[in-house]
């Protein structure tokens, strides 16, 4: 993981990619995991209709109306082995796929490091997201079915144990972003645990110190 991590975890906040690509917005990147697949291993978990999916039912206009009013960005990213989904009236909206990071000469850890809050369903992304300590958000209509079919890697797990705020639609997505738009960090002590559990204090320390020293090279 030291790799990627190292990636998370660099500083682009004032980087010249950052500014062409975004300029000062807010960066909020939502990575759905699979439900149907339609490359590699072909399966259908939990619900076709899971929001961010091809057939997910998503008001896009009340979304854009508050990334508008909030200087932000909605970096939307299937995943590889997921149908393309398409956005009407896009606006704020983005959405990406490998080649757009490849021709824009970035990787996904690349994005990650300037992404404010992460939005996703049952991915694992969220493990590497909790190394930088910033508010995810966990959206996902299907959890009880997607659990019963593909299964989690933790096992016994509800919805409520997860270390960020969960909601079923659009509407309780936009709360959740409002509720961290206004410094409202709901799941901090949660995320503190989850970090520990899956990185490790010692770890931690570590990569807080491979930071510190990379930040302190680039100031020099």
């Amino acid at each position: 993981g030291l790799p990627c991590y190292k990636l998370l975890l660099a500083d682009n906040s004032s980087a010249e990619w950052r500014h062409d690509l975004f300029g000062s917005k807010k960066i909020i990147t939502c990575l759905p995991t699979y439900r149907k697949s339609v490359v590699g291993d072909i399966r259908i978990d939990g619900d076709e209709q899971g929001l961010f999916t091809e057939n997910g039912k998503i008001d896009w206009t009340l979304l854009n109306e508050w990334l508008t009013q909030n200087d932000s960005i909605f970096i939307l990213k299937p995943h590889p082995m997921a149908p393309p989904v398409s956005v009407e009236h896009q606006g704020k909206v983005l959405v990406i796929n490998e080649a757009w990071l490849s021709n824009n000469g970035l990787t996904l850890y690349d994005l990650l490091s300037v992404t404010d809050v992460l939005v996703t369903d049952m991915s694992s992304v969220a493990v590497d997201f909790l190394i930088t300590d910033r508010p995810m958000v966990f959206a996902m209509n299907d959890f009880e079915v997607y659990s019963a079919t593909r299964g989690l890697n933790f096992g016994g797990l509800d919805s409520e144990d997860l270390p960020g705020a969960v909601t079923s639609d659009i509407e309780g997505l936009v709360s959740a972003l409002q509720r961290i738009e206004d410094g409202d960090d709901e799941a901090h002590e949660v995320r503190q645990t989850w970090r520990n559990r899956c990185h490790g204090q010692g770890q931690l320390d570590f990569f807080d110190q491979l930071t510190t020293m990379a930040r302190s090279r680039e100031a020099n």
